[in-house]
């Protein structure tokens, strides 16, 4: 009976030994990985931008060749996107500098991104969406929201934040709005794809001045969420669409875009709240200018 116990006792040590040594070796991969994404951020940006994109196509040409239905292939690309962005915080560790935090601080900084939820509707009316088409417009609409403010203002935010707060917003934001380049080929005309570029750029900078404030991520997949469905219930966004992007008149797009870039320059001039390795933006030392940055 006591060797049974000895050799259990040896073989859980054995296989703790072996789990230990495991978890320090992936730990020592992904700082190590860490390092090089921090060298050279916009490159690996970039890089992840684009496999991101041929993970998604991909997903919805398979999709499409199994005989899914065409709602279900935007919400394989979606459900991709966001695997894509929670595996990139789980490999780096930024959970918590990716805004997956508890506590939303400075809550008045979602005042604009929430006044911003109504001129669209105000202007247009209301088109008629039937319940099950709602429903599902709410699901496609929150993997939008998650998958992309997750990536752009979680992960790729925290990632250029060593070189400076308003780096890391422009950078971020410009990225948010070029990825929707690929858009071209689903049919969007030229000029409806550079207002929606220009328009995800102001956006990007607003939601990355925003979430510098509140810390959390959250707020802004919701937020994220609810333009797109008011966009939605306005006529000029998604499935429900019966005009188009360039049909809104410069004046309501002044209406929503200057208090956006206004309210993003002031949000990045007042203390933020995000953080670097789990300590305050203020408490790190001073922006990164040359070709390497701090290793995280």
């Amino acid at each position: 009976m006591l060797n049974v116990l000895e050799y259990c006792a040896n073989h859980y040590a054995f296989r703790k030994q072996s789990f230990d040594r495991g978890e320090q070796m992936m730990s020592s991969i992904s700082e190590r990985s860490n390092q090089y994404m921090l060298k050279w951020p916009l490159l690996f940006a970039v890089a992840i931008i684009v496999g991101k994109t041929v993970i998604e196509t991909a997903g919805v040409i398979a999709g499409g060749a199994v005989g899914l239905p065409e709602p279900a292939l935007p919400v394989i690309a979606l459900l991709l996107a966001s695997a894509i962005a929670l595996g990139l915080v789980w490999w780096s560790g930024w959970w918590r500098d990716s805004g997956f935090v508890t506590t939303v601080r400075n809550l008045p900084a979602l005042t604009v991104p929430f006044l911003l939820l109504f001129p669209i509707v105000i202007y247009f009316g209301v088109v008629e969406i039937d319940g099950p088409v709602f429903g599902f417009l709410l699901l496609l609409f929150f993997l939008t929201g998650f998958s992309e403010e997750v990536f752009y203002r979680g992960f790729l935010l925290r990632l250029f934040l060593p070189r400076g707060r308003v780096y890391a917003v422009v950078v971020t934001a410009v990225l948010f709005g070029l990825s929707h380049l690929p858009q071209l080929l689903q049919g969007l005309t030229l000029t409806d794809n550079a207002i929606q570029i220009a328009q995800a750029i102001i956006f990007g900078l607003l939601y990355g001045a925003v979430r510098l404030r509140i810390d959390s991520i959250w707020p802004l997949v919701f937020m994220h969420m609810l333009f797109d469905v008011t966009a939605a219930i306005g006529g000029v966004f998604g499935p429900t669409a019966v005009r188009t992007i360039s049909d809104i008149p410069l004046a309501l797009w002044l209406v929503i875009l200057v208090p956006s870039l206004i309210a993003a320059g002031y949000y990045l001039w007042k203390p933020s709240t995000a953080t670097i390795d789990g300590h305050p933006i203020s408490e790190q030392p001073e922006p990164i200018v040359g070709d390497v940055a701090r290793p995280g």
